[in-house]
């Protein structure tokens, strides 16, 4: 991905607190917005959709990990 030198510094600055997943400024978002559709809704194999896919799938995968050590967390603390 092509990056300005500005938005790698910004990037650098937050360290290992974003995601791996980026999405480009692509013409195909702004199509679907105007047809009031979401890009997978239009052309789910487009690079714009998998990128929001890729991106989906980070997220849910932080969550999930998330979930995972807060209820690992809470059975430490839990006395039987």
């Amino acid at each position: 991905l092509k990056a300005s030198p500005l938005a790698k510094k910004i990037a650098a600055s937050f360290g290992n607190k974003l995601l791996n997943s980026t999405i480009g400024n692509r013409v195909a978002f702004a199509s679907s917005m105007e047809d009031g559709k979401s890009i997978a809704e239009i052309d789910p194999t487009c690079t714009a959709s998998q990128e929001v896919k890729l991106l989906v799938e980070e997220i849910l995968s932080v969550i999930s990990k998330t979930n995972h050590k807060t209820k690992s967390k809470l059975l430490e603390k839990t006395v039987i």
